[in-house]
């Protein structure tokens, strides 16, 4: 008796991998939607890789946190972790980078002023 072993066809199916999107977030209430939205639309779940949110709330005192977890209850893509205070953008990327599953990718802007 013998094996054969599987021919190469070239078109071998890469591993998936999660490719996590940090987002921390102070008062963000009126651009969360929008962001959500382009980053959804832009990088969506490819053929290799399925995309995680993960927002961190910092401590906002607008309607950001509960926009947040209605987005969580939308999409199971989304993860949100809410700080009791603001603790500045480097934190809340900490924070954000030790909840996420896979590979994780943050947008960075300038700041206000």
């Amino acid at each position: 008796m013998s094996l054969r072993e599987p021919t190469s066809t070239g078109r071998e199916r890469k591993e998936t991998f999660v490719l996590s999107v940090v987002l921390p977030c102070y008062n963000e209430e009126e651009v969360l939607s929008l962001t959500h939205e382009r980053i959804a639309n832009t990088l969506g779940n490819g053929p290799d890789f399925v995309l995680e949110f993960v927002y961190v709330n910092d401590g906002s005192s607008d309607k950001t946190e509960v926009m947040l977890f209605a987005l969580a209850d939308e999409d199971p893509c989304v993860k949100v972790v809410s700080l009791s205070r603001n603790f500045e953008h480097q934190a809340a990327l900490s924070f954000g980078y030790d909840l996420a599953q896979g590979t994780p990718y943050s947008f960075f802007r300038r700041g206000d002023g």
